[in-house]
């Protein structure tokens, strides 16, 4: 049974074929080996019918053959399509390595013109699970933060520890964080080697971190966590990036004092 016509069509004008290329080329693939005239007749596309059979005899999906003085058109093998699909994805690869080559300059003359920094809000526990993976995401630039992990976790129970954490490993991507103290927090920090993390313990009655924040690239995220209000902003700003960026910095170049567990608190 000859599948979706439309959907046959469709694929084929995402190959690269005109929307009247892809009804020719359908047509030769059901009828076979055909005159011009007929083609014109059950296209309807009347006189363009021969400027699009040269094109697409140009693109190897369409043979002439010659039989009795006569001219006849027959669609190529189908998997002649592969090659389409192979020119699409190198075609698709150099414009991305352009694209990835210019993009700083796009983001720079951007926030240039703009003059203001960008900003995008996000609602409940999808939204911030979004402002997750752009944080998580892999990047040159390390990560400045501050989190209650007992307050994240009432909305995501281990999310960070067991989620977020091996995410951001896997991409090699450093973090400085100021934590508030709790058991939990005390037995994420023993693993800060090993999850390319420098941890600061804040005392919590001191220091309160009910919101978390993150430094990173040219972008700041605020997660709030209250119970049923679950909402998050990424304000990506240059400048503003870099002046939080900078006294995240002072603190963990200033503010460490050795405790005699060899821990490192916020005093």
């Amino acid at each position: 049974m000859k599948q979706n016509t439309h959907l046959r069509r469709h694929v084929f004008t995402s190959l690269g074929l005109s929307t009247k290329e892809a009804r020719l080329y359908d047509i030769l693939l059901e009828k076979g080996t055909t005159q011009a005239t007929v083609l014109e007749k059950e296209s309807g596309l009347k006189k363009n019918t021969y400027t699009l059979l040269k094109s697409l005899e140009k693109k190897g999906l369409v043979s002439l053959i010659k039989k009795d003085n006569r001219k006849y058109y027959q669609a190529t093998d189908p998997q002649q399509l592969e090659s389409l699909v192979k020119k699409q994805k190198e075609s698709f690869i150099k414009l991305s390595q352009s694209l990835s080559f210019i993009m700083p300059n796009l983001k720079s003359d951007y926030s240039l013109n703009v003059g203001k920094p960008t900003i995008r809000y996000f609602e409940g526990e999808e939204g911030l699970k979004e402002i997750f993976t752009d944080i998580y995401a892999p990047k040159k630039s390390e990560v400045y933060g501050c989190v209650n992990l007992e307050i994240a976790d009432k909305v995501f129970p281990r999310y960070i520890i067991k989620k977020l954490i091996p995410t951001r490993v896997e991409n090699k991507v450093m973090a400085y964080s100021l934590v508030a103290d709790s058991p939990k927090a005390q037995e994420m920090k023993q693993h800060d080697i090993a999850q390319l993390r420098k941890t600061i313990l804040l005392d919590k009655k001191q220091f309160p971190v009910p919101a978390e924040i993150d430094i990173y690239e040219d972008k700041i995220a605020m997660l709030s966590f209250e119970q049923d209000r679950f909402i998050g902003v990424i304000i990506e700003n240059k400048v503003f990036a870099e002046s939080l960026r900078s006294i995240f910095k002072l603190v963990f170049s200033f503010s460490l004092t050795p405790t005699s567990s060899g821990d490192a608190q916020l005093e």
